[in-house]
């Protein structure tokens, strides 16, 4: 179920990068972070090792493709069996590997028009009985458009999570657990005054899932300023 998480995170993502020729480049990175989180989150520390290969082409536009995998360790919770029960004596661990395709494309010379267009895989393995287990599928498109004082962006995405060994209901036996989250942004900013900025946004998430407290409708809009130096 989708709860409000409030907390801090300190990190550090060392890479190298290597230009192919061509406009070929691989980059390798190392990503560490630390996160404190207030109840019901609990703090972790995350490791990670990631591998990027990318093409720049056209006004500044790129095709990328990303993989890479983290080892996460919980400080206080305890890793579960596959009925969610806690197993005495050993925290909890989550192997993640991920891939991303992103195709970031400039639609003229003066880089006004820009598209993104991601598509994504994500898989969770606890070191438990999997109840935690989980497998992610995403997509999503951004259309920005840029002048010297304002910036318009829309985006939208979808995505479907696949837990192959949690219940969707807990007190009896039955389907395991699924969700599909949509997702909707609307975006203006506007400068006024060199760096300071305005902005204002809307935010849309809808979740379907065939566990009832999992489903939830959020709206959310935003508005401020921003002073960029």
């Amino acid at each position: 179920s989708a709860v409000v998480g409030k907390g801090h995170t300190v990190g550090v993502r060392p890479y190298v990068r290597q230009d192919l020729g061509t406009n070929w480049w691989l980059q390798l990175g190392f990503p560490v972070e630390r996160e404190w989180w207030q109840t019901p989150l609990d703090d972790n520390w995350k490791y990670g090792a990631q591998v990027v290969l990318a093409r720049a082409y056209g006004h500044g536009s790129q095709v990328a493709l990303t993989l890479g995998g983290a080892y996460t360790t919980h400080d206080d919770w305890l890793a579960t069996d596959s009925e969610g029960t806690d197993i005495a004596g050993r925290k909890l661990a989550i192997w993640q590997q991920t891939a991303e395709l992103k195709w970031d494309h400039r639609w003229d010379a003066a880089q006004r028009w820009r598209s993104i267009t991601k598509l994504s895989f994500q898989h969770e393995q606890d070191n438990g009985g999997g109840f935690y287990d989980y497998y992610l599928y995403s997509l999503s498109e951004e259309l920005r458009f840029t002048t010297k004082n304002w910036e318009l962006k829309g985006t939208a995405g979808v995505s479907y999570y696949d837990f192959p060994v949690q219940p969707a209901d807990l007190t009896a036996p039955g389907p395991t657990l699924n969700m599909t989250t949509l997702n909707l942004t609307l975006r203006a900013e506007r400068r006024i005054y060199k760096a300071l900025k305005v902005f204002g946004a809307y935010e849309y998430e809808r979740a379907l899932s065939n566990q009832p407290e999992s489903r939830y409708v959020e709206n959310v809009v935003s508005t401020g300023m921003s002073w960029e130096f």
